[in-house]
């Protein structure tokens, strides 16, 4: 499904812990759920899918009312026809891996079969038991096992929990490709900002079970409403499209969404393709008129940089610039300041290394 809105209005208590969430995401493209281990994140998760019930508040999935504690209406997990995919995998041990898959396939996904198969690589592992898989290997399983429940919506619980870096990349790049070939909205758990800036659209920030935030993922970064919250106040994201591929001897070259052209790593889009950039603030740099590979911004601010205990630490300045629609944080001495000549509202150049492409469409 596409369209309309994922509504939660929820109220739940577990023991000591209380769960109280309004939000309402977007049911297309990849949402987020974002907060530290106690925040409230697979909780919410399992009273969405149907696992547990809220002790009051509504849950409506486009034109579905799944919760309405005040009108005594719930539907059971099996009629929300929601994939979910948990931390583990939680394959069947006595089915081989096409067995897992074809108890979960329906009418309607099985002309899926094979593209599903292709699309997350893994032919050589139907006929394998599920002890034989590698973390990676059962986490795609659980994902193709879900998709193939025939879903309206995909909740994935930390699906990133446990891997190394190379199938932890490997698996983003899977979620990338459903998210653009399957156009399924997904909900995403995670405490990895790099995860959630890799693959979402929208974001809730999640703490002691309460909302802290909400909104478009490049809204929150363009507005600096993701500043304060100390996993992402490191990270600065730009968009734009591809405009020249990568060769054996070039990088990728981009054109950010204010025209001006850039390198990036890590992506062999076609040209035309939207990316999406991260950086962290150590990489970015103010750059004088004679360096070359530099964007034109906007100084919007500039203040003291502050240390640990809050402290302003000493001859150290925090510069905030406006840059192809994003703002961009980053470091500069008070002296190297007064050098460049600059103040609010000024122009400056800013160099950005070769950022990395974390999202591609």
């Amino acid at each position: 499904m596409s369209g309309g809105r994922f509504e939660i209005d929820i109220a739940h208590r577990q023991g000591a812990f209380q769960l109280e969430v309004s939000a309402s995401l977007p049911v297309q493209g990849v949402s987020a759920l974002f907060g530290a281990s106690g925040s409230g994140k697979t909780s919410l998760l399992r009273l969405l899918c149907g696992l547990d019930r809220p002790t009051k508040g509504r849950i409506v999935l486009g034109d579905s009312v799944l919760v309405d504690t005040a009108a005594r209406r719930w539907v059971p997990p099996q009629q929300r026809r929601m994939g979910v995919v948990f931390q583990e995998p939680r394959l069947f041990p006595h089915y081989r891996v096409a067995g897992n898959l074809r108890y979960a396939m329906t009418r309607e996904s099985r002309g899926r079969w094979d593209e599903l198969v292709a699309l997350l690589g893994i032919e050589p592992l139907l006929k394998r038991w599920p002890a034989t898989l590698s973390g990676g290997e059962a986490r795609r399983v659980a994902i193709a096992r879900a998709l193939l429940s025939s879903p309206q919506l995909l909740l994935l619980d930390e699906p990133f929990s446990g891997l190394d870096e190379d199938r932890h990349g490997e698996l983003v790049r899977y979620l990338q490709r459903i998210m653009n070939e399957w156009q399924l909205p997904m909900v995403i758990i995670s405490h990895s900002p790099q995860d959630v800036v890799a693959l979402a659209d929208h974001l809730v920030v999640l703490k002691s079970g309460s909302k802290m935030l909400e909104g478009a993922l490049e809204t929150l970064f363009a507005e600096s409403q993701l500043s304060e919250i100390t996993p992402f106040a490191s990270l600065s994201i730009l968009s734009g499209r591809v405009a020249a591929p990568a060769t054996d001897c070039q990088p990728a070259q981009v054109i950010l969404d204010d025209n001006q052209r850039m390198p990036v790593r890590g992506s062999h889009a076609p040209v035309g393709t939207r990316v999406r950039l991260m950086m962290e603030r150590r990489e970015l740099r103010l750059m004088d008129g004679k360096a070359s590979h530099t964007l034109m911004a906007e100084v919007e601010d500039i203040f003291p940089a502050l240390g640990e205990g809050g402290h302003p630490e000493a001859g150290l300045m925090n510069v905030t610039v406006r840059l192809a629609g994003q703002r961009l944080s980053l470091c500069a001495t008070a002296d190297y300041i007064r050098q460049l000549g600059l103040a609010p509202g000024s122009r400056c150049r800013v160099g950005p290394g070769v950022p990395a492409v974390v999202r591609v469409g």
